[in-house]
Order: C-alpha cells, then sequence, then structure tokens
C-alpha cells in the first residue's frame, strides 16, 4: 500500500506541478525549459512551455531557436520566451538559444531535445492519472481498512473518528480533505478542525462511553476548568457575606 501511495504522488506531482526544469549541459549559456501549462513526461511535450536562459552579467539579447531556425529573442531579464509545441510538428525538436553580451561577444547554449507528442497523449496520461488514483483509493477502502471495528456501524462508510479535542465520536465526513497519512476534518461538536485517522473498535467504544458520561452530569474536559473556576469564585465571594 505504500509504494502505492509513493506512485501515486509521483505521478500527481509531475501532472500537477506547473514548473519543470529539463536536464542542461554547463556552457556559458545556461538554456532551461519549463512547463507553464501542460504535460511534460521524461523528453515528451505538449502545451505551452518556455526558454529559459541565465549567462555572463552584461548579456544584453539573446535569440532563441528551434531546429536551428529562430523563432524569439528578448533584449532584457529575465530572458524568457514562450511557445506551444501544437505550433510545430509532432516529434523530437532541438532548442537552443544564442546570447550576445555588451562588448559584442556571442555564447551559445546547450541543446535541449525534446518530442512533441499530441494532446491525445496528454489526455491518456490525465485519464490514466485519475484511474489510478480511483484505483488505489477504492483498493485501500475494500482490502486494507480494518474490518475489526475502523468502519464500525453506526460511522459510515469513512469510519469512526475520536476528537483529539473534546475526545467524543463522530463519523468521517465525505468531504474531509484526504492528506494520504490523515484527513483533515472538522468535531461536529467542539467545532475544531483537525488531522484524523479512523478508530479502533475499542477507541470508539471508550469514547462512546465518555459521551455517555457526559449525558450523566460529568463535566466534559473543556468545561472542567469553568467549573473549578465558577467554585473558586463562589468560595471567595462567600467570606464576604454577612452571616
Amino acid at each position: 500500500m505504500a509504494k502505492s501511495k509513493l506512485s501515486l504522488t509521483f505521478l500527481l506531482i509531475i501532472l500537477l506541478f506547473p514548473s519543470l526544469a529539463f536536464a542542461q549541459d554547463d556552457p556559458a549559456l545556461q538554456l532551461s525549459l519549463s512547463r507553464d501549462n501542460g504535460y511534460g513526461l521524461g523528453n515528451q511535450m505538449q502545451g505551452h512551455f518556455s526558454y529559459r536562459v541565465s549567462g555572463p552579467d552584461d548579456l544584453v539579447r539573446v535569440e532563441y531557436s528551434m531546429d536551428g531556425e529562430v523563432i524569439g529573442e528578448s533584449t532584457a531579464e529575465p530572458f524568457r520566451f514562450r511557445f506551444v509545441t501544437d505550433n510545430f510538428e509532432l516529434g523530437i525538436h532541438e532548442m537552443s538559444a544564442v546570447g550576445y553580451t555588451a562588448d559584442g561577444q556571442t555564447v551559445e547554449s546547450n541543446v535541449i531535445r525534446g518530442d512533441f507528442v499530441s494532446p491525445q497523449v496528454t489526455n491518456r496520461f490525465v485519464i490514466g492519472v485519475v484511474g489510478f488514483a480511483v484505483v488505489v483509493v477504492a483498493a485501500r477502502f475494500l482490502f486494507f481498512r480494518d474490518r475489526s471495528g475502523k468502519a464500525k456501524k453506526g460511522y459510515g462508510a469513512f469510519g469512526g473518528v475520536v476528537c483529539s479535542n473534546c475526545k467524543r465520536p463522530f463519523a468521517g465526513h465525505w468531504w474531509a480533505l484526504n492528506l494520504l497519512a490523515a484527513r483533515y476534518d472538522r468535531c461536529p461538536h467542539c467545532g475544531k478542525w483537525q488531522g484524523t485517522r479512523v478508530a479502533t473498535a475499542d477507541q470508539l467504544a471508550e469514547a462512546e462511553a465518555y459521551e455517555a458520561s457526559l449525558g450523566r452530569g460529568a463535566p466534559a474536559p473543556d468545561d472542567e476548568t469553568d467549573a473549578k473556576e465558577k467554585l473558586r469564585k463562589q468560595l471567595e465571594n462567600s467570606r464576604f457575606e454577612d452571616t
């Protein structure tokens, strides 16, 4: 199950993080690519990307090339040029840049090779990631939960939870934020938001017994201090009453 979580996390990072730098050499002019909005896995690319360069301090102009042909330039920092892979033919392309310094020197960048793919590849990837996530969640619920009490009857599909603040049990909510290691949920009794885990049968039984004791007049943890404080004030006030 841990391996499945790691695989899912890795795929989601690749899909969701908008800026990923491609590998590069170490020339005078450093060229990298960032993904602004699109798909990038290995050397496959589809969508909106940017050339990004860094070089000498006196760099004044940069030309950006695709397969040896200049497709754009910039004359001020940040030296960056955006492009869309769909504007070029599918397949392998070589991206490079040439910089010009204030004293007339020319510096060349490393070459990055990318495989421009169709939007259908992106769609298949997204569908695959979403499908994998659904399978992992379903498998976790159906096969990996502790059936000895973590999904105890009366607490719903997401099991029973014991509030860390008021110590009372409640049913996990479907809308709670899943943080993989825990769920960020709100206690309906005291209103506290907290990281929660599905409780065991013994934990729920203890919490239920405590909740039942509240109905017999036992003070809740948060109320004990208030009760003691009220008693102290009553004792202090009694010293000033006439006998």
